[in-house]
């Protein structure tokens, strides 16, 4: 059952200049905290179930979701009581008992003695002042000159840069919820959230690092909020073969990690990290150009043998089969992958599985014209 936090709200709309609303998409934090909010019964969405994050708040509109956030809109859509009438000329019957239980809990007042000011647009510095009220800064919130400054010292703004004189959309009404759910009441260790029973989820968090070791990046850091994690590759340079890739990145009991991806080519990469519905946001790291030199030779079937190497090979030489000497037995032929930094010799035989053998090659020239010889290489031959 939901404790019910007594609060003193007096919520003073003040009528404004009209600034029209620019017509943009609600980015991926206001449609987060828009569903959290959805799944906590505060938020509601239209018949189609559209949140509408991208509307502006109307004032009727925030009285209704004020009765949700304080665990009593069945008591507000019922409000009859005689002893406040109802005062404005201006508003519709659904929302008059709303209005009439906002006033007689000291919650809002409105523009004119008998006027609302119903469908107008609620600015941020108005739900600043809300907000600062909810969670016990009654003084601060009517220091009206100073509300914007309050309402970031108390974390109100976080992930969000508004005008304080700006008409708020719906989808950053949420955000702002969100935030000062999150925050500690002004007299006690609980937060607005602890106080109302409501359960909220972490935020998602990634910190990490990049290293970067010749053709290796090692991603290393913790994940907050998140039940999985997967982590996206994509490159931001032209020459990049390899395409966009994701990556499951397992995350210890604490959310820490630790994944390496091998064997990238040389350019610059974009990355994020994503949970369920979450991302963060791109960041880059470059590969840069190495020394040419054999990375590794392995053997993950029986019947042939790969050489990576850290640059694209010439062909002109590397695809001569008596460029190689093996004592896994003759070869048969020569290709190439990903991008020609990897020669495949394939064998005319089998190699005997978990046998160790050697292989030379006389010479292999990279397409910038370094060149390096093989001699006595030792690999393995393992057939998962």
């Amino acid at each position: 059952m939901r404790r019910i936090l007594s609060l003193t709200l007096a919520f003073i709309l003040i009528v404004s200049i009209f600034i029209p609303i620019e017509n943009v998409y609600a980015d991926d934090a206001y449609e987060e905290a828009g569903k959290i909010l959805q799944e906590l019964g505060i938020l509601k969405g239209d018949s189609s179930g559209n949140l509408n994050l991208n509307n502006p708040l109307k004032r009727e509109e925030m009285v209704v979701m004020l009765s949700r956030l304080l665990g009593q809109e069945d008591e507000a859509a019922n409000f009859n009581d005689p002893r406040t009438p109802n005062l404005f000329k201006d508003i519709s019957k659904f929302y008059t008992p709303y209005i009439r239980w906002s006033v007689d809990r000291g919650l809002i007042k409105g523009v004119a003695t008998d006027r609302f000011g119903f469908g107008q647009n609620v600015t941020v510095q108005q739900y600043q002042a809300v907000l600062l009220r909810a969670l016990g800064y009654t003084e601060e919130s009517n220091d009206w000159n100073n509300v914007p400054n309050h309402a970031r010292q108390h974390n109100l703004m976080e992930g969000l840069s508004l005008s304080p004189s700006s008409y708020l959309t719906r989808g950053q009404m949420a955000v702002m919820t969100l935030n000062a759910l999150r925050q500690e009441i002004k007299r006690g260790l609980l937060t607005l959230a602890e106080m109302l029973d409501l359960v909220i989820p972490e935020p998602f968090k990634v910190e990490a690092t990049v290293t970067v070791d010749n053709n290796t990046a090692t991603f290393t850091g913790q994940a907050q909020g998140a039940n999985n994690l997967f982590l996206h590759l994509k490159p931001a340079s032209t020459t990049i073969t390899t395409g966009d890739q994701i990556f499951n990145v397992i995350l210890d009991a604490d959310g820490k990690f630790n994944h390496k991806v091998e064997n990238l080519q040389v350019g610059n990469y974009q990355f994020r990290f994503q949970s369920g519905t979450k991302y963060t946001d791109y960041e880059l790291f470059t590969i840069k150009v190495l020394p040419f030199d054999l990375v590794d030779v392995t053997a993950s079937n029986l019947k042939e043998i790969t050489l990576s190497f850290t640059q694209p090979v010439d062909r002109t030489v590397a695809s001569l089969v008596n460029n190689y000497t093996t004592t896994a037995g003759p070869i048969r032929e020569v290709r190439f992958e990903d991008n020609d930094s990897k020669i495949v010799l394939v064998l005319a035989g089998n190699m005997t599985q978990q046998m160790k053998y050697k292989i030379s090659a006389v010479k292999i020239k990279s397409k910038s014209g370094e060149e390096i010889s093989i001699k006595d290489y030792e690999f393995l031959a393992f057939d998962s």
